[in-house]
């Protein structure tokens, strides 16, 4: 598809998807609050995506005498599932697209209606931000409207997972470690730290929702915790 983008005032704004400038693009629709940054790359963690979270002050050695700043483990990924099928939008059909930043309030934005290979047909709203209130906080709001399905469907079946993703590079230099992962109550929590300067960093996850009749599982694994909601 051909990537258009347009600018005005407090909005930059993309109306079609172009797997080929994802990395490109995730420059330019980056959020941060001055002591987090991360790239605006997308929940669905794609293959050779080029996640990023910086934290102010958190470098690693990458050499002797040389250090840059250490990618830190990426918050974003959500994977959704309808009916066992994954939404990713190389998959399935897009019938529309939009991603917004919006400079002025610092809230990143995307809407897509895509078909799924089975015809079963969504729209998916997506929220992204860098709290300033709490600069230790960045949420996601993920919205899934199911808007068409087959007569033979008779069934829809809806999980969400949330999870760390902590095969992040910088140029491929790995500066983190993952040194512990637990559960408690409805938080999951992963402690890493990096290779050479020893910085610790403690992440969380907290997902929630607002539909009743979801049932929440939490799952271990040995990279990192996931949440899951179905």
């Amino acid at each position: 598809m051909r990537r258009k983008q347009s600018v005005n005032l407090w909005h930059i704004i993309e109306d079609n998807f172009d797997p080929k400038k994802m990395n490109s693009q995730g420059s330019v629709y980056t959020i941060g609050n001055g002591y987090f940054a991360t790239r605006g790359t997308f929940e669905e963690n794609y293959f050779g995506a080029k996640a990023g979270t910086l934290l102010y002050g958190v470098f690693d050695d990458i050499d002797i005498g040389k250090e840059e700043l250490a990618n830190a483990p990426d918050w974003l990924p959500i994977k959704l599932f309808v009916n066992g099928e994954r939404f990713h939008m190389t998959r399935g059909k897009i019938l529309e697209y939009q991603r917004t930043l919006d400079i002025q309030n610092g809230v990143l934005t995307r809407t897509i209606r895509w078909a799924s290979p089975s015809g079963i047909r969504l729209r998916i709203h997506i929220e992204r931000f860098a709290s300033l209130a709490d600069e230790h906080v960045g949420a996601i709001r993920y919205s899934v409207t199911v808007e068409e399905k087959s007569p033979e469907v008779h069934e829809l079946k809806i999980l969400l997972r949330a999870t760390f993703n902590t095969a992040v590079a910088n140029d491929d230099v790995m500066h983190w470690e993952s040194i512990d992962q637990w559960h408690e109550d409805e938080l999951v929590w992963l402690l890493s730290r990096t290779r050479h300067s020893s910085v610790r960093l403690l992440q969380t996850i907290n997902f929630t929702t607002q539909t009743p009749g979801f049932s929440r599982e939490i799952l271990d694994s040995d990279t990192a915790p996931s949440i899951e909601l179905q």
